[in-house]
């Protein structure tokens, strides 16, 4: 007898209670994380909130926080949550910012290496990132 583990969609993760974590979908299959430690946060308030500033000021788009899902398509959906993301005021949809998941992958997206990631994750999602056509990827090793 042999099991069958559903592979879960961008809806079915969106549609999952609050855990108090940080949940990422990667080819249909869910990724829990515990939240971000004091150093990791205080990094990504330090470079995001200059950036915000910084896009703002110029008019450019709109930077979203850690907690913001990008679904990025593929054989099976995978939602991704940088740990700060430029989306460029061409691309943003007619609608605005959507309240769901954003449908496309950011222009920018800036990853914090936690101590607790692997070199394989990290580089996976950067390769995801890239392969999926993110223009630009940052990352910030603490």
């Amino acid at each position: 007898m042999t099991t069958q583990t559903r592979l879960l969609t961008a809806e079915d993760l969106w549609n999952m209670p609050d855990n108090g974590g940080h949940n990422e979908l990667v080819d249909g299959e869910l990724r829990t994380m515990s939240p971000a430690g004091g150093e990791h946060g205080g990094i990504i308030m330090h470079f995001g909130s200059r950036l915000t500033v910084f896009v703002e000021d110029h008019d450019l788009g709109v930077m979203m926080s850690p907690d913001t899902g990008f679904v990025i398509k593929g054989e099976t959906d995978s939602v991704r949550c940088p740990d700060f993301a430029f989306v460029a005021k061409s691309r943003i949809p007619s609608t605005g910012v959507p309240t769901k998941f954003w449908q496309l992958v950011p222009d920018f997206a800036c990853e914090v290496i936690s101590p607790s990631d692997t070199l394989y994750e990290v580089e996976e999602k950067i390769q995801q990132y890239l392969q999926a056509g993110v223009r630009l990827v940052w990352l910030i090793n603490q």
